[in-house]
């Protein structure tokens, strides 16, 4: 949600986020600088990394395979020092399609981990755990996890 006039390229425009409502201004269709919403008393100070994470060489923009599995296959390459290539999107798909069909077929659903609890969005339609489970139950299931890193074994050795 923005408003503005969007015919003014520098323009401020206002946005809401899950980090608070941030006033942002962008030129050539690019942000530029983002800052606290001006009725926000006291707006956090993660909104400044909107725009720098923009265009920040860190940012993943496109999919990314690594060379060995590419070149080789699965059980191939360097894993954990291996090159990562860019593909386009279509590539990318059809790769992990085939490789879900693969692994669901010759191994089934008890070698498939659906566990990614770290990766989530405001709402629960965009929390990624529950969108990874949804789909990997519409090929049959998969392996969960329990618990996490801090709370460990103890949640499920302690009951017992």
């Amino acid at each position: 949600m923005s408003a503005g006039n969007s015919g003014d390229p520098g323009a401020r425009r206002i946005h809401l986020t899950h980090f608070g409502v941030l006033e942002a201004v962008a030129t050539g269709g690019a942000l530029r600088s983002v800052t606290g919403w001006r009725k926000d008393s006291d707006p956090r100070d993660i909104i400044h990394n909107v725009a720098s994470s923009q265009h920040h060489p860190a940012r993943v923009t496109r999919p990314a395979i690594r060379r060995g599995w590419l070149e080789g296959g699965p059980g191939t390459g360097d894993r954990g020092d291996d090159q990562f290539v860019e593909v386009e999107w279509d590539e990318a798909l059809d790769l992990v399609s085939a490789e879900l069909e693969r692994v669901y077929s010759t191994r089934g659903a008890e070698a498939v981990y659906g566990g990614s609890y770290g990766w989530s969005s405001a709402g629960r339609f965009h929390h990624g755990q529950s969108q990874l489970h949804r789909f990997l139950n519409t090929l049959g299931g998969y392996v969960s996890g329990l618990g996490d890193y801090s709370y460990g074994a103890s949640g499920v050795l302690l009951q017992h």
